[in-house]
């Protein structure tokens, strides 16, 4: 049976083109940099460089597998706390989520290479940091939604296929940077640039992030009961749209 909505073609350039939308974009790429480095190539770093042992390393793997997920449900959990309870609205909670999986994130491998003596405190900063990546996954990525409920699943689609280069780009660098001088300075200026590839998404997500829905997604003309219409004459109130979404 043929669906009673229609939607109009995909408005391919006004998607890539709209300041909010790359946002999300830089900002989530900026965050899987890091978090492939961080996952990827920081065991290379504490074995090769540091000297740690097989089990040291494995250990902090482990650490940060194991407190991701429940650290992932809490973060959900606090912002809804901060806006239900209204402490901060639903941009400016994102845009804290933003500051602290980039910023503090990028604070700690600056300090990565300072910490080298003291393994405790250097798995206490892989944690910190690869916890906070959940955050990206929850203030940034999932901003899409907010943007556009029709175009959602696309504009995620194009942030994670974008954000999937950061795999091959952040090892890349770092057997450019290691191939002939695996030392603690090498890696210092590689966890630098990580850290600045962080900062920048992060500077630029909190320039152009929205919570409200595009012109171009609100304005889609659908077909309901045989009559045209506004989506937007529609649609639920944003915020209950939103709030339907969350208890879904």
């Amino acid at each position: 049976m043929e669906s009673d909505i229609k939607i109009k073609s995909v408005p391919w350039l006004t998607i890539f083109t709209s300041p909010p939308v790359l946002a999300i974009v830089i900002g989530y790429f900026s965050s899987d940099f890091g978090e492939y480095i961080l996952f990827t190539d920081t065991p290379t770093f504490l074995s090769s460089v540091l000297g740690y042992d097989f089990q040291t390393v494995a250990v902090s793997v482990l650490i940060m597998c194991i407190l991701k997920p429940p650290f992932m449900v809490l973060s959900w959990k606090f912002m809804d706390f901060l806006i239900q309870r209204g402490y901060l609205c639903a941009l400016n909670t994102r845009k804290l989520y933003a500051i602290l999986a980039l910023g503090i994130s990028a604070i700690c491998f600056l300090t990565f290479g300072c910490a080298s003596n003291n393994v405790h405190f250097l798995q206490c900063l892989l944690t910190i940091a690869f916890g906070l990546y959940v955050m990206a996954d929850i203030g940034i990525l999932s901003n899409a939604i907010d943007l556009s409920p029709v175009y959602s699943g696309i504009i995620t689609g194009v942030v994670m296929t974008t954000s999937s280069a950061a795999g091959f780009i952040g090892p890349s660098i770092v057997g450019l940077l290691t191939q002939d001088n695996n030392v603690l300075k090498q890696w210092s200026l590689m966890f630098t640039i990580t850290a600045v590839v962080q900062i920048f998404g992060m500077i630029i997500y909190l320039m152009f992030a929205q919570v409200e829905e595009q012109e171009w997604s609100s304005q889609e003309v659908v077909k309901n009961n045989g009559q045209k219409q506004e989506r937007s004459k529609l649609k639920i109130s944003h915020d209950e749209e939103k709030a339907s979404l969350i208890n879904n």
